[in-house]
């Protein structure tokens, strides 16, 4: 290991790991010289009067030979090296010098090739990918293996064994289309019949032959290993129904269990909703981080809006909305606790292959907006029910709030619930009969009723996000939950920060849980042990057991005597 700063001692070279070369072999002796010792210049003779040390002893032959003269080698003496400055890139932690080579000028299209999610390995890539929406594709492991390898198919994968699983796959995936084709002519006769004997259940049967045609579908490439493969490293498209049942039992293997946990766990029902079926994943990202549900995060980690990925396994576009509430907000006046909303958006576009809802991006668009439209002050109402369903422009009727807990308070519990926007069913007649099912079809949402909730949901309780009540948001504007994540917040270093910072009031209070006194009066206590915890049964008292509530004043009274309290 290389030394940085080299001591003036010779011992201190000797200690270096490399190891000297051998020294090169003696001059040879002349023969009209002899080979006398080397005598230093400043050795004395014996008769020498007292150096400036104070010793009357000459300097040995032996020390005086020590230092070099003309007849020896002299002593290799490792170079200094400078000690470098603080900050210095050119030195590792471990005192290595590093020297900083570049092979050649960068060839065009360097960024693209590092931003491929499938073949980069690069954190600053991966960040800018997650930034933009694109994940990479599987591990990072699976990325290299995929860069280096010459990317053979599996068609080609030069295995009998696999090849003939394959002819086996082949041969079945055949059958089930010819099983396919020859339904399809079945239900393309029953919908051609009219016969009146036919109409009672006609219905019924073409409703159970196309599901049976849609699992059949499913069965036709669920077996197929490029599919399967596809479906793992999330390439597959989600449009169709076997990439759909792939992803969907996957997460009914492991995330959904997850989360029924933490609803149950955390009471989530009914603390918030009375019922609440998750039907689609939703994956929590702060600051391009992975959130598991329940984790607790600081309040400088949550201060902007989150990413959500909600992975719908139905066929269809959606309009959602997502609302953000801490349901753990304590209220003095009630003794209790009540629920804030700290942000809602709504009319937001969500489909199997478009799972993003980067909400950043639509809180900056909202912003903009907002200043647009006070900028121009166009006469007339602007109002988002006037777009087609087709193209909504996400809107954000209630910004984000930084989630916060205030010192002494137990930790909050910030749900994310993701809405579907549904028209709601027309109003039946008192003689027709009310269908059975109805078709969910996306409606858009009047942003400036949403934004005014004030008014609409406990005005008393100071504002338009305190006492918010999600169960009366839901039946008001016909939504249906069916996407669900959470985190929790406590108080810590940088709680008080984010609060001044947005100019949250209750930084600098503390709450404090009273003691409850007890509502039922106290009674006696009965027993052969209480009535022999008085003086006069002190030899006893090692046989007794204590009884808590004995040795209280209340009890006491002037009967017992003060030295044996206890």
């Amino acid at each position: 290991m290389p030394i940085r700063m080299l001591s003036t001692t010779l011992p201190k070279a000797e200690e270096s790991t490399k190891t000297p070369p051998p020294p090169p072999p003696p001059p040879p002796k002349t023969p009209d010289i002899p080979a006398t010792p080397a005598v230093s210049k400043d050795a004395k003779p014996a008769s020498a009067k007292k150096d400036g040390t104070g010793s009357d002893t000459p300097k040995s032959v032996d020390e005086a030979a020590s230092k070099p003269s003309a007849t020896t080698t002299p002593r290799r003496t490792a170079r200094r090296v400078r000690k470098p400055k603080r900050g210095s890139n050119n030195w590792g932690p471990w005192g290595h010098r590093f020297k900083f080579m570049r092979r050649g000028p960068r060839t065009p299209g360097f960024k693209e090739r590092k931003l491929d999610p499938q073949t980069t390995t690069l954190w600053w890539a991966e960040r800018r990918l997650m930034q933009k929406g694109v994940y990479p594709v599987g591990s990072r492991r699976r990325r290299v293996a995929i860069r280096t390898s010459p990317n053979l198919p599996f068609e080609h994968m030069p295995y009998q064994c696999f090849q003939e699983a394959l002819n086996i796959l082949r041969d079945d995936r055949a059958e089930k289309v010819a099983k396919l084709q020859r339904i399809e002519k079945k239900l393309e006769a029953l919908i051609a019949r009219d016969s009146a004997e036919m109409q009672k259940n006609k219905a019924r049967r073409i409703r159970e032959t196309k599901q049976y045609m849609d699992e059949l579908v499913i069965e036709v490439d669920i077996n197929d290993p490029l599919v399967k493969r596809n479906s793992e490293d999330g390439l597959g498209d989600m449009n169709k129904p076997v990439y759909q049942k792939l992803a969907r039992e996957r997460w009914e293997e492991y995330r959904k269990l997850i989360l029924d946990q933490r609803i149950e766990q955390f009471n989530i029902v009914p603390d918030a909703l009375p019922k609440l079926d998750i039907t689609a994943d939703c994956e929590l990202r702060f600051k391009s981080e992975k959130i598991p549900p329940g984790q607790t995060l600081k309040a400088a980690m949550t201060e902007g809006p989150p990413t959500l990925k909600v992975q719908l396994y139905e066929p269809g576009e959606k309009l959602v909305t997502v609302v953000v509430i801490d349901s753990d907000v304590p209220d003095q006046d009630i003794d209790s606790f009540t629920s804030r909303c700290h942000f809602i958006a709504t009319n937001i576009p969500l489909s199997p292959t478009n799972p993003h809802i980067i909400l950043p991006a639509i809180a900056q668009k909202s912003i903009k907006d907002s200043k647009a439209a006070t900028a121009s002050s166009s006469p007339g109402p602007t109002s988002s029910s006037s777009l087609s369903p087709s193209s909504p422009s996400p809107s954000v009727p209630v910004p984000w709030l930084p989630p916060f807990s205030q010192r002494g308070s137990p930790y909050h519990r910030l749900g994310i619930y993701i809405l579907s926007q549904e028209t709601p069913p027309p109003k039946p007649s008192p003689k027709a009969k009310s269908p059975k099912s109805f078709p969910s079809i996306p409606r858009v949402l009047d942003s400036e009723k949403l934004s005014n909730i004030s008014c609409l949901y406990s005005p008393a309780a100071g504002g338009q996000r305190e006492g918010f009540s999600l169960k009366s948001f839901r039946d008001k504007f016909y939504l249906k939950p069916f996407a669900f994540t959470m985190f929790r917040a406590v108080w810590d270093d940088t709680t008080k920060e984010v609060m001044e910072r947005h100019g949250i009031p209750g930084a600098d209070m503390q709450w404090k849980r009273l003691r409850n006194p007890r509502i039922k009066p106290l009674r006696k206590r009965k027993g052969w042990e209480a009535k022999r915890q008085g003086p006069k049964y002190r030899h006893l008292w090692k046989y007794t057991k204590r009884i808590r509530g004995w040795n209280d004043k209340k009890w006491r009274g002037d009967k017992r005597d003060k030295k044996w309290r206890v």
